[in-house]
């Protein structure tokens, strides 16, 4: 009876340090989904930051093109606006 409580009392000791094992991996797991999900959430910060910056930057190129020739500019949105009219009618 001895060797089988024994042999019991082992069984819970290394259920126990396996469902301790478990949960530690649990949680490292957990840690590096959020640090990984925080390095995604940077990186696209950053990328929008970065889209919005170039997209500030084309305005402005757009807006001193238009100023500094407007008739050059109304010419070629009078034909892109003829064109896509064309286009969209043949569908």
């Amino acid at each position: 009876m001895t060797d089988i409580t024994s042999l019991q009392d082992r069984l819970r000791d290394k259920a126990a340090e396996t469902r301790g094992n478990l949960a530690d991996i649990g949680h490292l797991a957990k840690d590096a989904v959020k640090e990984k999900l925080h390095d995604w959430k940077e990186s696209a910060a950053e990328s929008y930051a970065g889209g919005k910056d170039k997209l500030h930057e084309l305005e402005a190129s757009v807006l001193n093109a238009v100023r500094s020739s407007p008739i050059k500019a109304l010419l070629i949105s009078l034909g892109t606006g003829a064109l896509l009219s064309m286009l969209w009618r043949r569908r």
